[in-house]
């Protein structure tokens, strides 16, 4: 997908608020629907459930335990007792995503596709788009680049019949929520063509500030993020390309294992990182630890893991004197002189 087309393809998803108050909201006896007194109705499933306890002040957990009739009548009681309490409810589809009090800053997804088209070129790749009730990620790839030499003693670096040399792109994050109220981040992303890997830079780098803004004020702000992002993507593929001419401090293997627990990697991802890095030729470089990484994230992990992988990786291009700053024998963090 290009950017282009991004704003088409999100055209298909509708999301709106509706205001009330919770007097206007009632639990079937059942607890298996939520009718509004607008005559709409909703399934109270798991992510409903949530959210409305949330709202509510109830323990999700006490709800989870009670029957049916008991579920619907606690959260009916709750409902009654803050019936003049205002709230808005957040659907997508016909699917209830949340309620929250009025006021909050939620953004509107077809907002942020309007930034995203405004800064940049609508040849430029989508090469990764998620979006559900909670979550909108897309990796943006530009036209910026940059070449890596091949190495032949390692197997991912190894030319072979490719067409096109180790290059990578330069590109953009951006993460939002569409129905809860958290600040968006844009950051910037790299892009391996030959097996797709994936860096970015610390997500606490990209973050929005929320507090005293308005929607206006965080999208201005978010355009702005953007813009900043692309002109320094030159520096960025530089600090990353780099890397394939430094070496780890000390052994490859106890600085990669080192890393790994530092960025709480758990034990079974900790084994893989150990294999791949154990057949690396003894002058490995920076480059080839990080691909390691970055290759994982590609696997079979859930989000939360990739995104960790990832950040791992954009670390040790975008901070590499910070990471790499360690005793060479136990590959500890020295303290800043």
């Amino acid at each position: 997908m290009l950017v282009g087309d991004l704003k088409e393809h999100l055209s298909g998803v509708r999301e709106r608020s509706i205001e009330l108050t919770l007097g206007d909201i009632d639990v079937d006896a059942d607890a298996s629907r939520i009718r509004l007194t607008t005559g709409e109705d909703f399934h109270l499933d798991e992510q409903a459930e949530r959210s409305l306890a949330q709202y509510l002040g109830v323990s999700k957990a006490y709800l989870a335990k009670c029957p049916a009739d008991l579920k619907a009548h606690n959260l009916n009681y709750w409902l009654r007792r803050r019936e003049n309490a205002a709230a808005v409810i957040e659907v997508v589809g016909d699917h209830w995503v949340t309620v929250h009090k009025p006021g909050l800053l939620i953004l509107p997804l077809a907002r942020v596709a309007d930034i995203v088209t405004a800064t940049m070129d609508p040849g430029y790749e989508i090469v990764q788009l998620l979006r559900n009730d909670t979550k909108f990620h897309v990796d943006i790839i530009t036209d910026h680049h940059v070449e890596v030499a091949p190495d032949d003693r390692i197997e991912d670096r190894r030319r072979g019949s490719r067409t096109v040399g180790d290059i990578t792109h330069g590109g953009v994050r951006i993460l939002a929520n569409p129905s809860e109220v958290e600040a968006p981040q844009v950051l910037t992303y790299l892009h391996r063509l030959w097996c797709t890997n994936g860096s970015t830079s610390p997500e606490d780098q990209g973050t929005i500030r929320l507090k005293g803004n308005t929607v206006e004020d965080i999208l201005v702000e978010m355009e702005g993020a953007c813009r900043r992002v692309m002109g320094d993507l030159d520096a960025k593929l530089e600090s990353y390309a780099a890397l394939a001419r430094t070496l780890p401090p000390g052994s490859p293997t106890r600085f990669a294992y080192q890393l790994g627990r530092e960025y709480g990697l758990p034990q079974r991802l900790m084994d893989r990182v150990m294999e791949r890095v154990s057949v690396l030729p003894e002058d490995a470089t920076l480059y080839d630890v990080q691909q390691v990484f970055t290759e994982l994230a590609n696997g079979p992990v859930n989000y939360r893991l990739m995104t960790r992988l990832q950040q791992l990786s954009g670390d040790l291009a975008f901070s590499t004197e910070q990471v790499t700053h360690r005793c060479g024998t136990c590959e500890r963090l020295l303290p800043e002189a």
